[in-house]
């Protein structure tokens, strides 16, 4: 088996057949001979998200698309902040009835309930009133915590207790 290599180092595909390596050099490419062992090894490696370079090194596969190869790791690029958020989104959607159980739970539904009713605020009071469900970074509720003293931190504990 012949397996090819693209300009940056990574597989890009194997032959049964030898390839014509000066096609090859002219592109930026590069090939390794393989035996049929190792193929059968290094298929079920890709096959499970490996990622194969020059020299028939094996990466494991890529935690996520934040993800950069660092020469022995993969490390994730986001800030501690940008984790956050992006965690934050990722957090279920809640139904009314269980956003008000967590509410409950925490002991603030009255709070909340209060602070809605005595905002003046027609748009917030309509949300709490008639949305079918609630996100984590509702414009709703960011102001409701804030008003209530909550922090971030706080919210997301709330958030992800006990899932319903």
């Amino acid at each position: 088996m012949f397996y090819i290599f693209n300009v940056q180092g990574k597989y890009v595909g194997y032959s049964d057949s030898p390839v014509d390596e000066k096609d090859l050099e002219l592109r930026g490419e590069t090939v390794e001979n393989v035996d049929a062992q190792s193929h059968l090894t290094l298929q079920e490696k890709i096959k499970q998200g490996y990622n194969l370079l020059v020299g028939l090194n094996l990466l494991p596969p890529k935690p996520s698309q934040y993800h950069k190869w660092d020469g022995e790791n993969w490390s994730d690029t986001r800030t501690q902040e940008q984790i956050t958020e992006h965690n934050r989104l990722q957090m279920p959607n809640l139904n009314k009835r269980d956003f008000r159980k967590k509410l409950r739970d925490a002991k603030i539904f009255e709070q909340a309930e209060a602070y809605v009713r005595s905002s003046g605020d027609g748009y917030l009071e309509d949300a709490w009133d008639y949305s079918d469900y609630f996100s984590r970074l509702d414009h709703f509720i960011i102001q409701a915590s804030e008003a209530l003293g909550l922090t971030p931190e706080q919210v997301d504990t709330i958030w992800e207790s006990s899932l319903v």
